[in-house]
């Protein structure tokens, strides 16, 4: 396996390289997911080695591949210190990718059909010059000279007119979050998941916006936990902490666990357990 140098982070040295790319490179309202691993009806155990949620973009699905990665003969081969195995790293992406969208498909709170998505093969040390096959469309593989604008490849990508599927708003991502996160939690007692309802973790597993960061990785870019400042802003009486009074607010505008006190005008309490935006506690 490949190793990265940092004890303190876990993965191989090509996981972590994407994920201190990535890292610097998420907008505000972007969440990153790492290393969640669906059962699914259709492809059984199926891992994904990142996630990006990017509201009214959609969700982009990583596949991260090491050493020099060559297309030959119909066969994707990667070659490390001198020894070649064989991969298939968009079979990969593409079976993580509608494993995601029927997850959100199949739970009983989600109502906004297959989630706008797309699959991205990612070679940090593959200098990609082009299409890799005829399902390797040189948008969807990312190589070494891609890195510096990787994350605006994706967007760019992920915005295609091409791509039918309607863009996820704020709102939508968010409840996929907590869907994700929710599901990510309660498997983890017993380890496995039924068909089609449950992930599990593999090591360790995510990161994302406003919580606990896992493994000790301190990620540029994403959005804090600052909550708004009560002496500066004029508080709405339905929640606490104080979030400001506006024509609309969601999870992603605020970046914090909230408690209902009163009614929920800006609908963040989707469970209706009176509290609101749990994903980021």
């Amino acid at each position: 396996m490949e190793n990265g140098g940092n004890s303190n982070e876990s993965g191989t040295k090509s996981e972590i390289l994407v994920r201190r790319i990535l890292g610097t490179q998420l907008a505000r309202g972007e969440t990153l997911l790492e290393g969640l691993r669906f059962t699914d009806p259709r492809h059984g155990d199926v891992e994904t080695d990142f996630l990006i949620l990017i509201p009214e973009m959609g969700v982009a699905v990583l596949e991260v591949k090491g050493g020099v990665v060559s297309y030959e003969n119909g066969q994707w081969l990667t070659t490390n210190k001198g020894t070649s195995r064989r991969i298939s790293p968009i079979e990969q992406a593409r079976k993580a990718k509608h494993a995601l969208r029927r997850f959100l498909d199949r739970s009983p709170e989600w109502h906004n059909g297959l989630i706008r998505a797309q699959w991205f093969v990612v070679m940090p040390f593959t200098e990609v010059t082009g299409d890799m096959g005829a399902e390797g469309a040189r948008e969807q593989l990312l190589g070494a000279s891609d890195l510096d604008d990787l994350l605006p490849r994706i967007r760019a990508s992920l915005g295609s007119t091409l791509n039918n599927d309607p863009l996820p708003s704020a709102d939508d991502l968010d409840l996929a979050l907590t869907l994700l996160l929710r599901t990510q939690h309660a498997s983890l007692p017993s380890g496995s998941g039924s068909v089609g309802s449950k992930m599990k973790r593999k090591n360790w597993a995510l990161i994302s916006v406003g919580a606990a960061v896992i493994a000790a990785l301190a990620v540029i870019g994403f959005v804090t936990q600052n909550s708004p400042s009560s002496s500066s802003t004029q508080c709405n009486p339905n929640y606490e902490p104080c979030i400001p009074i506006a024509p609309d607010l969601s999870c992603s505008d605020i970046q914090m666990k909230v408690q209902v006190i009163g009614d929920d005008p800006y609908g963040l309490d989707r469970d209706g357990d009176g509290f609101g935006c749990e994903i980021y506690e």
